[in-house]
């Protein structure tokens, strides 16, 4: 397995929140700002990441060849 690491930028996802990501020794990290956002409202968020963590995880895609699938916990 290619030893691949990539990183996005910091993608806005609404009300000054924003998520980038790294990909690494095959396990994708999110890293929110300021913080993960909680709480009842938090959820709103979820297809704006959904979204950004789609497009980083086609980038990668792309640019090794390799199949990639996430599940989420």
């Amino acid at each position: 397995m290619m030893n691949v690491e990539m990183f996005s930028g910091a993608t806005p996802v609404g009300d000054g929140f924003t998520v980038s990501f790294r990909f690494a020794n095959q396990q994708l990290e999110a890293d929110w700002s300021p913080r993960v956002p909680v709480g009842p409202g938090g959820r709103k968020y979820l297809p704006a990441y959904l979204q950004a963590r789609d497009e980083f995880l086609r980038r990668i895609a792309k640019r090794t060849g390799i199949s990639m699938m996430v599940v989420d916990l």
